[in-house]
C-alpha cells in the first residue's frame, strides 16, 4: 500500500511539474517593469509559443519557451535583455493564458502612440496602413510621419502620412511597428 502510495504521489508530481512547463502553441502574457513607460508598450503584449516552441522578442529576437516554467522564461528574458545592453534591470514578468486554439495564430503587434497597443492579428496581405488601424490608429500624441518597422533584427523608417507608397508597405507576421510621438516643434500634428 505504501509502495502504490508512493507510486502516485511521484506520478503527481511529475505530471504537475510538466503542466507548469510551458508548451508549444500555448499563449503567454508578457510584461516588463523596471524601465521609462513609453519602453513597457514595446514588450507588453500576448506572445504565441510557436510550433517550435519559441517565442519572438522584440530587439533580442527568438527566445526558446517551450519546456521552461514561466517564472524561468522571465529570468532568460531578462538576461537577454541585460546581455543585448538594451535595459540594465528589467522586471519581466511571465502569464501563461493558455492554447492557442487550432492553427497558431499569426500577429503583429503594434507599439508606441497608438490608441490601442498590443498585437494584432496578422491578415494575410496586410499594409503599414492597416496594421496601425488595428490598433486604433495613431493616438492624438502620435505621428505616421515617421512608423519604425521591426523585422528579424531589422530596423526600417517609413512615412506613411507624407509616402503613399508606405501606406502600402507589407507588414509580415511577427513585425513589430511602432508610431512616433510628436515632437513639439511640430505643427499640426496627425
Amino acid at each position: 500500500m505504501k509502495i502504490l502510495l508512493l507510486l502516485i504521489l511521484c506520478f503527481s508530481g511529475a505530471f504537475q511539474t510538466a503542466s507548469a512547463q510551458i508548451q508549444k502553441n500555448m499563449k503567454l502574457e508578457i510584461s516588463v517593469m523596471g524601465v521609462p513607460p513609453g519602453e513597457q508598450s514595446r514588450i507588453n503584449a500576448v506572445y504565441p509559443v510557436d510550433a517550435g516552441g519559441n517565442i519572438k522578442m522584440w530587439e533580442i529576437g527568438t527566445i526558446r519557451a517551450a519546456g521552461l516554467t514561466a517564472t524561468a522564461l522571465a529570468k532568460k528574458i531578462e538576461n537577454a535583455y541585460k546581455a543585448a545592453q538594451i535595459y540594465t534591470s528589467p522586471n519581466i514578468v511571465v502569464q501563461k493564458i493558455g492554447d492557442v486554439e487550432g492553427e497558431l495564430q499569426q500577429l503583429v503587434t503594434v507599439t508606441g502612440s497608438v490608441n490601442r497597443p498590443g498585437t494584432v492579428p496578422y491578415i494575410r496581405g496586410m499594409t503599414l496602413a492597416q496594421a496601425i488601424a488595428a490598433a486604433g490608429g495613431p493616438s492624438t500624441f502620435g505621428t505616421t510621419k515617421r512608423v519604425h518597422v521591426y523585422r528579424e533584427g531589422k530596423k526600417y523608417l517609413l512615412s506613411p502620412r507624407t509616402n503613399d507608397t508606405h501606406k502600402l508597405e507589407r507588414i509580415y507576421p511577427n513585425d513589430t511597428v511602432e508610431v512616433d510621438q510628436v515632437k513639439a516643434w511640430e505643427s499640426g500634428g496627425e
